[in-house]
């Protein structure tokens, strides 16, 4: 377990808030790379909110199994598990205006159509086997960049206005997350989840674009993908929540992007006053949009079929307010900056009707936030 200062996080706050803020200087960083550690910093976590501080940070894909021993992920002895900073004053609000001029290098996949089309036909099988219903493939992709990582996220952020974008300088690293997602808030004891599933491109002939809402929210395949994770929200939420409390609030709602049309659910639930956030991560974590149905079984088959460590990708960054509030997404559209080097996650939900091509193709438009 680490300690460090001298980083800073921007993210989107609790609802009450309706901005993003910006965290700076903070009094203590705590991170680790090892699970058994990962209870301790969330004990830490805790003691500093009941203490007055702020927390801002990151839980990678990773650290699921510190939650579920059921779970399976990869193996990444050399990446944070978890990275939180503690700050003694509320966040200053940010301002994306007046990006500066960014040139985009071209991304390199780290998998090839072929090899890609396999892994799908092996996840159909475990489907028609009765293993699944669904899961989440990703795979990686990769450039060479100088781009200054925090000029990258505010370009990005004009570029494509996102609600729960996000930005983690750890002295060692930057993450960049674009996410439209929210995996998870709180406000007053009351959970918030706004699980994404179903995506469209959009069109540049606007008679045609308009259409195509009522298309992607009618579209079978596309409202059977957002059932299945709804129901598996609800669950989660059921864990922890007060029976009775849980409800569906929107139900198939299509939000507009500059490139994308993606389909959303939200589920709401209450929880008991003053829930320990260890709690709260146990009965949740990971999302289930961004793993699959059943999720021990989708989680077995995305370790055998992935051919790297997720990391901050499929994981969440946010924040958490001393008076309970919290907002967290869900770390798609995110890129992890080393040195010179950038790491992109790409996935799509499979189903037993998917095909190999528009999956792909699916995949290849997720990336089109990178420009």
């Amino acid at each position: 377990m680490t300690f460090h200062t001298n980083n800073e996080v921007i993210c989107r706050l609790p609802e009450s808030q309706k901005c993003w803020g910006h965290f700076t200087s903070p009094v203590e960083t705590v991170s680790t790379a090892n699970s058994r550690e990962l209870p301790q910093i969330l004990g830490w976590l805790q003691r500093s909110l009941d203490n007055g501080f702020y927390v801002a940070g990151f839980i990678s894909y990773e650290a699921s199994t510190v939650f579920d021993s059921a779970y399976s992920v990869k193996s990444c002895p050399d990446f944070p598990l978890i990275w939180f900073s503690a700050f003694s004053s509320p966040p200053t609000t940010v301002d994306f205006t007046n990006p500066s001029e960014i040139s985009f290098p071209a991304l390199k996949m780290n998998t090839s159509f072929a090899q890609y089309e396999k892994s799908i036909k092996k996840i159909k099988k475990y489907i028609y086997d009765g293993d699944i219903y669904q899961t989440n493939f990703s795979f990686r992709a990769h450039t060479l960049t100088e781009i200054p990582g925090k000029n990258l996220f505010i370009n990005l952020m004009n570029n494509h206005p996102v609600p729960y974008g996000a930005f983690v300088d750890t002295g060692k690293f930057q993450i960049i997350s674009v996410s439209p997602e929210l995996f998870l808030e709180s406000k007053d004891s009351t959970l918030y989840s706004l699980p994404m599933k179903g995506t469209a491109p959009r069109n540049n002939n606007p008679e045609i674009d308009k259409k195509i809402p009522d298309k992607l929210s009618s579209d079978s395949k596309n409202r059977a993908e957002n059932l299945m994770i709804l129901d598996m929200v609800r669950n989660d939420l059921g864990k922890i929540c007060i029976p009775g409390t849980i409800s569906v609030d929107p139900l198939f709602r299509v939000d507009k992007y500059n490139t994308v049309y993606q389909m959303v659910s939200g589920v709401t639930g209450k929880c008991p006053a003053n829930t320990p956030i260890y709690d709260i991560l146990a009965a949740t974590f990971p999302a289930a949009s961004i793993t699959g149905a059943p999720k021990i079984r989708a989680m077995e088959i995305i370790n055998e079929l992935e051919s790297s460590a997720r990391k901050t990708y499929t994981g969440s960054i946010g924040c958490f307010y001393p008076n309970g509030d919290f907002c967290l997404n869900v770390a798609i559209r995110t890129l992890l900056m080393t040195e010179n080097s950038c790491e992109i996650g790409i996935g799509s939900a499979i189903v037993a009707d998917s095909d190999s091509q528009k999956e792909w193709e699916e995949c290849l438009l997720k990336k089109d936030f990178f420009k």
